[in-house]
């Protein structure tokens, strides 16, 4: 399903502490029941635990046609949308402004190929003012 169609379905945030393949299959049971975006958050691992957990969910998502949102961790982001990028995956992660809305934080995502997670129409034109591609801006809530 292309990247820049209109997002309809559930969107699925996971909880803090559930055990990986626990989280795996919560989340997959959650896209077989239509849902469309996934945000992972997750502030009580280590990070290297989170980055093995958001891979797998990206290719959870990947496989589904699903957006994946990471939000409140930076380099785990940058790591995401680059494992993305290189699989030519970019839009399929949305980065969440909220998080960080500098500029360059936001180009370097924007030539990656991200998504982002705008909430306003002030970050959307944060997004747009960093080079980012409007239909690469899926989500406005």
């Amino acid at each position: 399903k292309p990247m820049n169609t209109p997002l309809h379905g559930l969107y699925a945030i996971t909880p803090d502490g559930s055990a990986p393949q626990l989280l795996t299959q919560q989340v997959d049971a959650a896209l077989r029941g239509g849902a469309r975006i996934v945000q992972y958050r997750d502030k009580t691992r280590a990070s290297a635990q989170q980055s093995e957990i958001a891979r797998a969910l990206l290719a959870l998502c990947h496989g589904y046609g699903a957006r994946l949102i990471v939000n409140d961790d930076l380099p785990l982001a940058l790591a995401l949308i680059m494992t993305a990028s290189a699989a030519g995956l970019g839009a399929l992660v949305c980065y969440a402004v909220k998080a960080n809305s500098s500029l360059a934080i936001l180009n370097v995502f924007a030539r990656l190929g991200a998504g982002f997670d705008i909430v306003s129409g002030g970050e959307l034109q944060r997004v747009l003012a960093a080079g980012a591609d409007a239909a690469a801006t899926p989500s406005l809530f």
